[in-house]
């Protein structure tokens, strides 16, 4: 083959390279954007799981966990600290809930140890119970949320829940369907 198809061939990877370059740039551009879009929905508690009631689900999620040293909620986001297994140092993990500002039991993680399976145990926890959520209250959950609706001064009457897609009463604290617009709660 002589130089000059050998130059060819080079300019022809090179420019296969730098196209595909591009591309990876242009679809890291787009997903940022969606993210960054996702991030900035408002976190609307319509779902059929107050915020109260997220903030319980996210703290039991953390139960048993030994480690664990601190779990906190933000709006639709789970924050923990971990003391690692030397227990000389602490390392961080967020769990993000909001999927366009609802909880659909989505999440998206970021930790600062990826080998650890603590931040992956609770989201999935915390998913769980968003997906089956009436299904997994029970008494000591009631006590919880009680418990917490009185730290914040913010005592509710529990009986009261509404549809969150066209706003009537439901009807029995279980309820799976709107007795008025027939939809999935």
């Amino acid at each position: 083959m002589s130089n000059f198809w050998k130059a060819v061939a080079a300019v022809g990877v090179v420019g296969a390279v730098l196209h595909a370059s591009a591309k990876n740039v242009e679809q890291r551009k787009i997903e940022n954007a969606e993210e960054e879009r996702r991030k900035s929905a408002e976190c609307i508690f319509d779902d059929g799981i107050t915020q109260e009631e997220f903030e319980v689900i996210a703290k039991r999620a953390g139960k048993g966990i030994k480690r664990l040293s601190e779990l906190k909620v933000d709006e639709m986001v789970v924050i923990g600290t971990v003391h690692s297994q030397s227990g000389i140092t602490d390392w961080n993990f967020k769990i993000d809930f909001s999927d366009y500002g609802h909880l659909t039991g989505k999440f998206w993680m970021s930790t600062d140890n990826d080998d650890s399976e603590i931040p992956r145990t609770i989201a999935g926890r915390i998913s769980d119970a968003i997906k089956y959520f009436p299904e997994c209250v029970d008494d000591a959950f009631e006590e919880e949320l009680d418990k917490l609706e009185e730290i914040k001064g913010e005592k509710k009457k529990r009986s009261e829940r509404y549809c969150p897609y066209c706003g009537e009463k439901l009807v029995g604290a279980g309820a799976r369907f709107c007795g008025y617009c027939g939809s999935k709660i």
